[in-house]
């Protein structure tokens, strides 16, 4: 894992991560973000 981000462009992702789940679902695959996917939930205070 490499972090690209820095102070002037904090948007980059990090590199290094090939599978993200999040509740079992892939959000990252193969180093890309799967479009149209929203697997977590909302918190409330």
């Amino acid at each position: 894992m490499i972090d690209r981000a820095t102070f002037e462009n904090p948007a980059h992702y990090a590199e290094g991560m090939v599978y993200v789940l999040v509740n079992g679902v892939p959000v990252v695959r193969n180093g890309s973000l799967v479009e149209e996917v929203a697997p977590g939930g909302g918190r409330r205070r």
